[in-house]
């Protein structure tokens, strides 16, 4: 089992914001006694544009350290999350379904996104069943920068996995499903050769309280019309809209 962000990382500003803020407060009070000391600036300044001055910069100096923090922990690798199932190919579907159904309900909105491995048949055939292994797992490594901590991943598969993507815009997938579905030479151990790994990208938007089912179901439409020449390898269905979105 893996780990993903702790409760008291996740509450960390939340809970010590207030903390956080007055401790700087009385820094840059300090700060600001320096310099009128050493330089003179601030004297003669008056005392309600001087507190101003200082709530201000302490606000966002809070900020800014919310910011760093919030940044640096929230994107995790594939490693680092719960990925029910990764591992294990003979993972039913109806697995992946029932770890959408509660995001699905109390979450709001989200995107369901498939991701299909390009080729891979030919992949094993060349090189061997471990290579086209070790491509599948550079495929899921490339979400690493991309996956939070309310994402839901499953693998459908051996070469099918679905992301769940929480608190996202349209154009935010649409980034992440271009990473996806781009094409990278990979080299391989004890040989001269360099095998292209890609992917076929499928997305659409759900709503709150919306069936998986009829969310995976415009998904696949979507897959189906991104594995056309013409798409880009990816592509977006928006009711029954669906659209090349390379």
């Amino acid at each position: 089992m893996s780990k993903a962000l702790s409760p008291s990382n996740r509450s960390f500003f939340q809970r010590e914001s207030l903390v956080d803020f007055l401790l700087l407060f009385v820094l840059a009070n300090v700060v600001f006694g320096f310099l009128d000391m050493v330089f003179g600036p601030f004297q003669g300044m008056n005392p309600v544009v001087r507190v101003a001055v200082l709530i201000a910069v302490s606000i966002g100096l809070c900020r800014l350290g919310a910011t760093r923090f919030r940044s640096a922990n929230s994107s995790i690798s594939v490693d680092e999350i719960n990925i029910e199932g990764w591992n294990d190919l003979t993972l039913e579907k109806q697995s992946f379904y029932a770890q959408l159904e509660r995001p699905l309900r109390r979450q709001g909105n989200g995107y369901l996104m498939i991701i299909q491995a390009n080729d891979i048949s030919s992949i094993d055939g060349r090189y061997g069943k471990h290579v086209g292994d070790y491509f599948l797992s550079s495929l899921a490594k490339r979400l690493g920068p991309t996956v939070t901590e309310g994402d839901k991943i499953g693998r459908m598969d051996r070469i099918l996995f679905g992301v769940f993507l929480s608190d996202r815009t349209q154009s935010e997938v649409e980034l992440i499903a271009k990473r996806m579905c781009g094409s990278t030479l990979i080299p391989l151990a004890d040989s001269a050769d360099r095998a292209r790994l890609s992917a076929f990208v499928g997305y659409t938007e759900v709503q709150s309280g919306e069936h998986v089912l009829d969310a995976m179901a415009r998904a696949h439409q979507a897959l189906a019309v991104a594995q056309r020449p013409e798409s880009g390898r990816m592509a977006s269905a928006a009711g029954r809209k669906i659209e090349a979105a390379g």
